[in-house]
């Protein structure tokens, strides 16, 4: 069975964060929405985690995960590396592919285009913790 990763609901703090980090500020009136309109977006993803499944096996592995520093444009988040099939009358044999960071890749992070998820959510490792 799937082992899991947590991270916590976020919280008004948490909210005037991300507000500051993207140089705006929230009034008070309409911190309790956020809150709700961020709950309700992760209770999807909790419902969807709580299912039981297993890990499908990994047929190719990974290399190591990098964190490009040549990033400037924020075009990816990591980069790492499947060698794939061999055989060279395959359609992608030689060929170099970007996947987008909202397309789940076993054991490669993904984070949908946003810095919320950074550092918390591997496809498949997930649990959301209520506080």
């Amino acid at each position: 069975m799937t082992s899991l990763h947590k991270f916590e609901y976020p919280n008004k703090e948490h909210v005037h964060q991300v507000a500051k980090s993207l140089d705006f500020s929230i009034h008070a009136d309409d911190e309790d929405e956020y809150l709700e309109l961020m709950r309700h977006t992760l209770s999807c993803y909790e419902a969807i985690n709580s299912f039981e499944h297993d890990k499908p096996e990994i047929k190719y592995p990974r290399s190591e995960i990098t964190y490009p520093e040549d990033n400037k444009y924020n075009a990816w988040f990591v980069k790492s590396e499947i060698v794939g099939n061999n055989d060279p009358n395959t359609k992608l044999f030689g060929k170099t592919i970007a996947i987008k960071d909202n397309i789940s890749v076993a054991q490669l992070p993904l984070i949908n285009g946003t810095d919320f998820l950074q550092d918390n959510y591997t496809p498949g490792m997930l649990t959301i913790v209520h506080k």
